[in-house]
């Protein structure tokens, strides 16, 4: 069993999550920016006395900093992520495409090294044939962010 047999799915997960969390951090901010009091109620009851307590915050300008915040740091954190294995990846490809160029004398060698080299398999992080890390996921990205922004402001927005 290779380490991305176990990895793969939790990877694709962690995307989905982090791609999620940083549209609503946008979505909300953007949509409440203008009326952000009363953003955070919480309410627990005890059964023993039957009281609740409510506790109503007014972050207007905390909630806002705090969800650029999240939505900034998360989108840093993952893009980082993201573009330091598809660097990996890329390297690992450039690895095994180099061994084209090694001079080799013999020729049974040559068959052997060529076979050899046939059936390594380059590092890929992610599930692969569902979702693989390349140079291009960090783009790709941060276009879903910014895209699905702005199709949830105009589609739930008001």
């Amino acid at each position: 069993m290779t380490v991305m047999e176990t990895l793969g799915p939790l990877t694709l997960y962690v995307h989905f999550t982090w791609g999620q969390f940083c549209l609503f951090c946008n979505f909300q901010a953007i949509r409440n920016w203008n009326s952000m009091t009363h953003f955070t109620k919480v309410k627990q009851a005890t059964s023993a006395a039957n009281l609740q307590l409510v506790l109503q915050a007014n972050i207007d300008s905390a909630g806002k900093g705090m969800l650029l915040t999240w939505s900034t740091t998360g989108q840093i954190i993952w893009g980082l992520t993201l573009e330091m294995a598809g660097r990996i990846a890329l390297e690992a490809t450039k690895v095994t495409k180099s061994w084209k160029q090694i001079k080799i004398k013999d020729k049974l060698e040559g068959k052997i090294f060529t076979k050899f080299r046939k059936s390594c398999r380059p590092v890929v992080f992610g599930q692969e044939g569902v979702f693989t890390i390349k140079r291009m996921t960090v783009l790709k990205f941060f276009r879903a962010i910014v895209k699905g922004t702005f199709r949830a402001l105009l589609t739930i927005g008001e």
